[in-house]
């Protein structure tokens, strides 16, 4: 346990400095709500709320969902997108199932013509899906991702 501990705790150690050394501006645009849903494309019961603290966040029911496209610079093959996020569940499904549970997801799409493109990778797995023990719980999302 101790030597899983410390490879955990030097894993997020390393991660964190990555991060600082390599840091690039966040290519969203109004990544935390602050302009309402401006810059994001909502779909059924997706909007902003008034959530915790006062703070506006992003908040989908029923299957809605939000869309943001990103175009990456160039020289972006080899870089990485890292997505990280905070979730809550107004639900927690007793069965175990993962229907309503908070997650990110995203593609990597090579733009073929202004109307659509080719989707090169798909974004989901590591642990873009969050598990929140309990009703309302904030817990975080997160995954790294190669730019191909």
């Amino acid at each position: 346990m101790t030597n899983r501990l410390f490879r955990w705790t030097l894993f997020l150690s390393l991660f964190v400095n990555a991060i600082v050394v390599n840091a690039q501006t966040n290519l969203l645009k109004n990544p935390e709500a602050n302009s309402q849903a401006q810059f994001w494309r909502t779909y059924g019961e997706a909007r902003v709320e008034t959530c915790a603290d006062n703070n506006s966040c992003f908040v989908v029911r029923n299957g809605g969902y939000l869309i943001q496209d990103v175009a990456l610079p160039d020289g972006s093959v080899g870089q990485y997108a890292v997505f990280i996020g905070r979730g809550a569940s107004e639900r927690i499904n007793s069965d175990g199932a993962i229907t309503g549970l908070p997650y990110l997801y995203g593609y990597m799409m090579k733009e073929v013509s202004p109307r659509g493109g080719i989707v090169l990778d798909y974004l989901q797995g590591q642990n873009m899906l969050s598990l929140p023990p309990r009703e309302n719980e904030w817990v975080f999302m997160w995954g790294t991702f190669s730019c191909p």
